[in-house]
């Protein structure tokens, strides 16, 4: 798990490099700022050594649902000093702002060596009880809808607490749904709470940061306390939220940054996610 700046234990995507052979366009919000009747809480802007994106701290109530749209971002292989394997990714996850585990999906464009061709594919992982799950491949461009569900009543043999990861590739038609807990994933475990934060985030895993264009988060919203809004619009007494700047581990200059939340439907749930800097 690498280390942070600001913020508390985090996720990497990837235990192991996706080998290559393992595994409709959506019309995007144009965005209005700012929402009638709508109580906003303050922003906090932090940094990471892996991470970019927004998140939601509760501190009244569990994170009981997060959920995304994105086009999967143009990867390139050949940006200058890129020796080795690079990959940048994008998912959807509760926990791992300020703990050690997350229940997490999403997308990944991986470039096995400089000047290869991009691989995307799609992914779920249950952190750190299993590696990164990579199911399908996919294409820049496909539309992506991805939400991660806690359900803390729902039992299996008297264990309770399941977590439900489902990602839809509009484009191409494949899905990944997975449910699990302590007792129904593995002997091992799968997610074990405690089911504290919400996150849209851009992620630097333990390869190289690959240059990407076209990150866009749609309608970032969580429920919350028992609110359902965008991730910038919960009230301070529930949430914190967290705008979250990426500095390279081993340049510490910018590597990736977020722009401010724009509304679609809730408040301020969209917002852009930018490549400054290979890693």
């Amino acid at each position: 798990m690498l280390a942070t700046l600001g913020v508390g234990a985090v996720s990497w995507v990837a235990s192991h490099a996706p080998a290559a052979t393992s595994l409709s366009a959506m019309s995007g919000p144009s965005g209005m700022a700012g929402a009638p009747n709508v109580q906003f809480g303050p922003i906090t802007h932090t940094y990471s050594y892996n991470w970019a994106g927004y998140a939601d701290s509760s501190s009244n109530g569990a994170v009981l649902e997060v959920s995304a749209n994105w086009f999967i971002p143009t990867t390139t292989c050949g940006e200058p000093n890129a020796n080795g394997a690079a990959l940048n990714d994008m998912w959807v996850g509760i926990d791992g702002f300020a703990n050690g585990n997350v229940s997490q999906l999403g997308t990944a464009g991986w470039c096995p060596s400089h000047g290869a061709t991009p691989t995307y594919y799609l992914w779920w992982e249950f952190y750190p009880y299993n590696s990164a799950q990579f199911v399908y491949t996919a294409s820049a461009g496909d539309a992506i809808q991805a939400y991660v569900l806690y359900n803390p009543s729902w039992c299996i043999y008297g264990h309770c607490g399941l977590y439900t990861l489902y990602l839809d590739d509009i484009s191409s038609g494949q899905t990944i749904t997975v449910t699990g807990n302590g007792y129904y994933c593995s002997g091992s475990g799968c997610e074990g709470g405690p089911a504290a934060s919400a996150e849209c985030i851009s992620e630097e895993t333990n390869y190289q940061l690959a240059k990407y264009t076209g990150a866009q988060f749609y309608s970032c919203e969580a429920t919350i306390g028992g609110y359902h809004r965008g991730i910038g619009g919960f009230p301070a007494a529930t949430t914190s939220t967290y705008a979250i700047t990426q500095y390279g581990p081993v340049s510490g200059l910018k590597a990736q940054t977020v722009t401010p939340l724009l509304s679609a439907v809730y408040a301020h749930d969209t917002f852009d996610v930018n490549w400054h800097h290979f890693e």
